[in-house]
């Protein structure tokens, strides 16, 4: 009797333990599972975040200071084009917000629509290659380059581009030339892979 006591007694602790243990292993999960979840969320909120506080720039009230500022927040517009999951109303807005850094002549060599058809494009483009900007690198203040020519101040400022895709890691570097306008204001003018880059 006192056996089969004993031998029920030690199967029903060994199904508690048999029992605790799933239960662990169950809330293990559930934790694992949640954390996951909430790390993709927290990478969409990043861009939703950075898109809303370009969004929320007023450019004529706090335009950019240097060059350099210029391209910084250029390379912002763009790295959320690319990167982010925006709608059409914003890809609208920060298109016409990159716009707005842009100088005129430039402007009526890219009118609006043309810029932005041009840009739907260069965005599919990226998709199917599952490419984005990863990170660029700006010149340092120092090694920007000024000039003046009739009358009219430049700067040149080259910026490193890290793109990622499925083919891999590439790294590319855009030389931007800007001109100061009659506000003061330093807009882009035009871009183009650096000498270096054409070398290789």
């Amino acid at each position: 009797m006192k056996k089969e006591s004993k031998e029920k007694g030690l199967k029903k602790y060994r199904t508690l333990i048999i029992l605790l243990i799933l239960a662990g292993i169950g809330i293990l999960f559930y934790f694992y599972s949640t954390t996951k979840s909430s790390a993709k969320k927290g990478n969409t909120n990043v861009d939703i975040s950075e898109v809303s506080k370009l969004l929320s720039k007023d450019l004529d009230k706090s335009y950019p200071d240097t060059p350099r500022e210029v391209i910084r927040t250029y390379n912002r517009i763009i790295t959320c084009y690319y990167g982010a999951k925006i709608s059409e109303e914003e890809l609208t807005k920060l298109a016409k917000m990159a716009q707005g850094l842009m100088d005129d002549e430039l402007l009526e060599r890219n009118p609006f629509d043309v810029y932005y058809n041009n840009l739907k494009e260069d965005i599919s483009t990226y998709k199917s290659e599952k490419k984005t900007i990863s990170s660029f690198i700006l010149a340092n203040s120092y090694d920007v380059q000024y000039k003046t020519l009739e009358g009219k101040q430049y700067a040149m400022l080259d910026c490193i581009y890290y793109t990622k895709s499925s083919a891999g890691t590439s790294r590319t570097i855009q030389r931007f030339t800007l001109r100061k306008d009659e506000a003061g204001r330093w807009k882009i003018l035009y871009w183009s892979l650096a000498e270096n880059e054409k070398d290789e």
